[in-house]
């Protein structure tokens, strides 16, 4: 609760001001600040405008121009559409080219915009109408190949007689065609020169397929870039405004300045870019323009020439298209409206001089004004001081009156009305944040709660559990069970891609579940299968459904190892077709085998049975079951339970494989009896079922021995893996017993290591004060909380020698930020030794040594393996260490110059290291 506290008014010093001179001093600077404050809005908000003004009119110009290149778009498209329609309904046949003729040239009259069409089939068959700038046909078959032939066209769009030229020409090599074809639908050309006219342009293009999918013909209509540059040099952009088209690789398309863009040069017309057109503000506006590679929708950009600034408005064409402009796919242009800031600021600047002009005749009547005004306020308001005083000094405040001014009157009331109100407040607004925080807090733990449930529900679950990003495949949690069946480690798979991983056996399969859950919400017993990091495929049932993990769309995997089950049931399936082949061993074979065998017909009566089933269900003899039903043998509920099974099998002709199930009664001492059960559809000469074959073998002994083998497989693997690195073990795993017996090296040269040496300070005496058993588990205490900071920063453990710890960064797995993870583990050991007091009370110090270079990494010899450095980097580190300071951690130059944009340092300065000379050395401060 807060407490209220007197102000102090007290003055610095003996001088004192009167109230008239505060009021009118103040007055007078502050009517000479609203004049200079008049004339700089003017101006500002005068400038301000200009920007509105010219945003808007940027705007009202970029979409000016991307209706036009849509409606650009949409008429050839149009175009393009009906003739494909004509042909799909056989109105018209675009090889029969006498037909074709006047088909194109009435086409060609419809619009202005379509000046030619043509079409070409993959037979290199081309014709073409083209009405500007003369009426031609361009027509190539096969009585003319490999030569097109030109011929003039009438009103009526009649060729005549006159051939104009001959030159050889084949369409399938064209830009357009190859566009066609390699786009398989309505698409663009890139901009290219044309054959007939000679100039660039750009062609809207579909192909023509057959039911069969086969490529019929492509047809076309011809751009030429001067009708887009015609259309930008009609807008009223400003007086001096300009507009252009660009492709993201920076080439002009069309501009509004009267300049082509292209060159004509000794090898033909080259396009040029835009940031060398003539125009000299097109060319500054694209330099200026950065980044259109990645340049999306929309940027509204500032440009200062020659000292003059320019609006420049960037939009692009082509890209997150809607619907309606389907038709611009294929383009990937860049609109740019460039509009000086000087068109507008003229008539800006006289009115702001007008204004300042106005601004300063108001300033000498108001100080007039004023003063005769302030003289009047300051009478009343003096009586007002002693009442502001008093509450000043925290006392109960008088009521304060104004006068006998209104307003003054009103000001004091509402005054005194604020501080009564702002007190009541006050209070409920503390009492309100309590309740907040008390809310907040429950909420919160509650939330905790549940999360800290779901990780170990996550974490303990004996199926495989994982969770992937929707958007990039990423696995972002997995389950033990998960890496067991895999064969990863954890750091293996999270924040790894699945494509990268590559553990789906079947990629197209696996796209298709994660569409499935993404319209459905959730997929349940997908049977797939995935390659584990030894190459063997594992087969699961795979149920998943959509969740939110960190407020991303993510998908929740929980499998099933079924791969024994499934090698089983192929073998069962060898086994049926061997069967089949020899029917007259069945008997013989029935009566030896340890397995429990029955058989019935379509009715669920029993045919027979073999002697293991008949004890196992009470019978004397195996005849005895030849009749009966599940009825004679069970209570009716499980026998009406496993007739409908038996039934739907027979029905459905799918044998059920292996289900492992618990027996209904245990065995003699009470212990569970656990069955592995077949039931398979027997079928005759003509595949007819004819009855059920029914399997049960008692796997109680194999499970409980699998369960005990896995058991203390997981012990040896988590043993193995505290002792040594997960690769080296993995090598280890893979050499033979031979292998090391000789010696074999495992070894790994890496170049960027950081080796990080830390050794208890005055520990040596101090073990001489203490017995042995409290030593060791006064070191155990302190290493244990060194193991969890690796474990934190995923760095690797070394070893320890007496008081001394050491640690790497970088491998086995090579990392980036080893130097930084080392940093970050070196300042929180300071921070934990000195949790740690001696039996004497006196707090622990630490002496810690960090460089960082090139190591040898491995284990050798034969016996009681260690992972283990070699390398003239962990000398240095060593030494570090042992000629480092209490309390400090010394760093070589190496290490500085990978932390030192990311933490403090202080210079220690040159010093000796044996065996080293004289090295550069700095104290890690912090982050």
């Amino acid at each position: 609760m807060s407490t209220k506290q007197p102000i102090s008014l007290s003055l610095k010093g003996n001088s004192t001001l009167s109230l008239r001179f505060l009021l009118v001093v103040p007055f007078v600077l502050e009517l000479c600040l609203v004049v200079g404050l008049i004339g700089y809005l003017s101006f500002h908000n005068g400038q301000q405008s200009v920007n509105q003004l010219a945003t808007r009119l940027s705007w009202e110009v970029t979409y000016r121009i991307q209706e036009h290149l849509k409606r650009f778009a949409d008429t050839p498209h149009l175009f393009l559409k009906m003739n494909e329609a004509a042909i799909a309904t056989e109105h018209f046949d675009p090889n029969n080219f006498d037909l074709a003729l006047p088909y194109f040239w009435q086409q060609v009259q419809i619009h202005p915009w379509v000046r030619s069409l043509y079409y070409s089939n993959p037979q290199g068959d081309f014709i073409m109408v083209n009405r500007d700038p003369t009426p031609r046909v361009y027509r190539l078959d096969r009585n003319s190949a490999p030569f097109r032939n030109i011929y003039p066209l009438d009103e009526q769009g009649n060729p005549t007689d006159d051939l104009i030229r001959s030159t050889q020409y084949d369409p399938r090599t064209r830009p357009w065609y190859r566009a066609a074809v390699q786009a398989k639908t309505a698409t663009w050309s890139p901009i290219y020169l044309f054959a007939a006219s000679e100039d660039l342009g750009i062609t809207p293009v579909l192909p023509l397929y057959d039911n069969q999918g086969t490529l019929q013909g492509v047809l076309g209509v011809d751009y030429t870039l001067t009708q887009i540059s015609d259309f930008l040099a009609s807008l009223d952009i400003s007086a001096t405004g300009e507009a252009f088209i660009m492709e993201r690789s920076g080439k002009l398309v069309a501009s509004s300045a009267p300049e082509l863009p292209f060159i004509d040069t000794p090898e033909g017309r080259q396009r040029i870019k835009a940031s060398q057109s003539q125009n000299p503000l097109i060319q500054n506006a694209a330099s200026h323009i950065t980044a259109l590679a990645s340049l999306q929708d929309h940027q509204d950009l500032m440009m200062t020439w020659q000292r003059k600034r320019y609006f420049l408005d960037v939009t692009t064409v082509g890209h997150n298209l809607d619907s309606s402009e389907e038709y611009l796919k294929g383009l990937d242009w860049v609109v740019v409206v460039i509009i000086p800031e000087a068109d507008f600021m003229a008539q800006i600047h006289a009115n702001t001089r007008t204004t300042i002009a106005l601004c300063a005749i108001a300033l000498i009547g108001a100080l007039g004004l004023g003063l005769l005004i302030c003289r009047w306020l300051s009478r009343p308001i003096s009586q007002l001081s002693d009442g502001v005083k008093a509450i000043a000094k925290g006392e109960i405040a008088p009521k304060i009156y104004g006068g006998r001014i209104e307003e003054l009157n009103l000001l004091a009331q509402g005054f005194n009305q604020m501080v009564y109100q702002l007190n009541i407040s006050f209070q409920a607004w503390e009492e309100m944040n309590q309740n907040l925080e008390t809310q907040v807090h429950e909420r919160t733990q509650a939330l905790k709660e549940a999360q800290e449930h779901f990780q170990t529900a996550f974490r303990l679950s004996p199926h495989p559990l994982f969770i992937s990003a929707i958007a990039d495949g990423r696995l972002l949690e997995v389950n033990d069970s998960f890496c067991e069946i895999l064969g990863y480690s954890p750091e293996t798979l999270i924040h790894h891609q699945e494509t990268e991983l590559q553990f789906w056996v079947n990629p197209q399969e696996h796209q298709r579940l994660v569409e499935a859950v993404e319209n459905e919400g959730t997929l349940r017993h997908q049977q797939v299968e995935l390659q584990s990091a030894s190459g063997e495929i594992k087969t699961l049932l795979l149920s998943a459904e959509k969740i939110q993990w960190n407020r991303h769309p993510c998908l929740l995997y929980a499998a099933y190892d079924i791969s024994d089950r499934q090698k089983a049931w192929l073998a069962l399936q060898h086994s049926e077709a061997a069967l089949r082949e020899q029917q007259h061993y069945l008997r013989l074979i029935l009566d030896n085998i340890p397995q429990q065998v029955f058989w019935k017909d379509t009715d669920c009566v029993f045919l027979g049975c073999n002697s293991n089933w008949s004890e196992a269900a009470g019978l004397e003899r195996p005849e005895i079951v030849i009749g009966k039903t599940d009825y004679d043998l069970l209570p009716r509920h499980l026998a009406d339970e496993f007739r409908a099974k038996d039934q739907e099998i027979m029905a459905t002709d799918t044998p059920h494989l292996h289900m492992i199930a618990k027996k209904v009664k245990p065995g003699k001492d009470g212990e569970p009896i656990w069955l592995d059960i077949s039931k398979i559809p027997i079928h005759d000469a003509n595949q007819k079922v004819i009855g059920l074959l029914g399997v049960i073998d008692d796997i109680t002994l194999r499970k409980n021995a699998e369960d005990a083998l896995r058991l203390e497989q997981a012990k040896s693997e988590k043993l193995l893996l505290n002792i040594l690195p997960q690769p080296i073990a993995e090598k280890l795993k893979q050499n033979d017993l031979s292998e090391r017996q000789v010696g074999v090296v495992i070894a790994e040269q890496f170049q960027s290591v950081t080796i990080l040496f830390a050794d208890l300070v005055g520990f040596t005496p101090l073990s001489s004060n203490l017995q042995a058993h409290e030593l060791v588990e006064l070191l155990n205490r302190i290493f244990s909380q060194f193991d969890h900071l690796c474990e934190k920063y995923n760095l690797e453990k070394i070893k320890t020698i007496g008081d001394a710890y050491m640690v790497a960064g970088g491998l086995p797995l090579p990392r980036r930020d080893h130097a930084e993870a080392i940093a970050n583990m070196a300042l929180e050991m300071q921070n934990i030794i000195r949790q740690f007091h001696t039996p004497f009370n006196q707090p622990f110090q630490i002496r810690i040594g960090i460089n960082t270079g090139p190591v040898v990494a491995g284990v050798i010899g034969t016996r009681k393996f260690i992972y283990d450095l070699w390398g003239d980097a962990v000398n240095v580190a060593s030494r570090m260490e042992s000629q480092g300071e209490p309390g400090q951690i010394q760093v070589t130059h190496q290490t500085y110059e990978l932390l030192r944009n990311n933490y403090h340092f202080h210079e220690r300065g040159k010093i000796d290291i044996k065996g080293k000379g004289e090295m550069f050395t700095y104290w890690l401060l912090g982050q």
